[in-house]
């Protein structure tokens, strides 16, 4: 962050009002990092995938870098709430499927059905999204029925006793190309193979 003041202007300069400026622009940099708005919801899972992976494994240090289950869980289901909202509003029925199929929400609409992915997160921007197998499989075996719904800027509202998610902005891709964005396998399942001889 600078401000150039050039020499000329230096005595009539509001530097107070320069230095206030640049404090406000640095505590909402604090403030996303505390959030992790400035993560994006793809390295936030990688971190996570590395730290049960390696739990010796020296984090990186990213103020604010994973979240609790509960809050996870919050931010979830506030995303999947706008989604459907959104779904509605483009005049789209809506079943939620998350706890049964490779996708979240079946979106009908004049006999056709879309095969919806919620991803939600306290990011500002989102450009990376952690998917399992099934769900990368899906999307491509079934590429223009399936849709792709990001929810980002979701705020986290902590009280003593409770916590919640709120706000959020919607980004919708109904008949997602997932192989328009580039796709990286960072986890393998290895199993020991039984029978075989050494």
């Amino acid at each position: 962050m600078a401000k150039l003041i050039s020499v000329q202007d230096l005595s009539t300069a509001d530097l107070d009002s320069l230095l206030l400026d640049a404090a406000a622009r640095l505590n909402e940099i604090y403030l996303a990092q505390l959030d992790q708005r400035d993560v994006s919801p793809g390295d936030q899972a990688v971190d996570e995938v590395v730290a049960i992976a390696k739990p010796l494994h020296k984090r990186n240090g990213r103020q604010g870098f994973g979240m609790s289950a509960p809050e996870r869980r919050a931010v979830e289901q506030q995303a999947m709430r706008l989604a459907a909202e959104y779904l509605v509003s483009e005049g789209y029925k809506c079943q939620d499927t998350s706890a049964t199929e490779s996708f979240d929400l079946l979106a009908t609409k004049g006999g056709q059905a879309i095969k919806v992915e919620v991803k939600g997160t306290t990011s500002d921007l989102c450009d990376s999204i952690l998917m399992t197998r099934n769900e990368v499989d899906l999307h491509r075996a079934e590429k223009g029925l399936t849709g792709l719904v990001i929810v980002s800027r979701i705020k986290l509202l902590r009280e003593e006793t409770s916590l919640s998610a709120a706000g959020g902005l919607v980004e919708a891709m109904l008949g997602w190309d997932i192989d328009q964005w580039a796709s990286t396998p960072i986890a393998f399942q290895v199993e020991r193979q039984f029978g075989r001889k050494i």
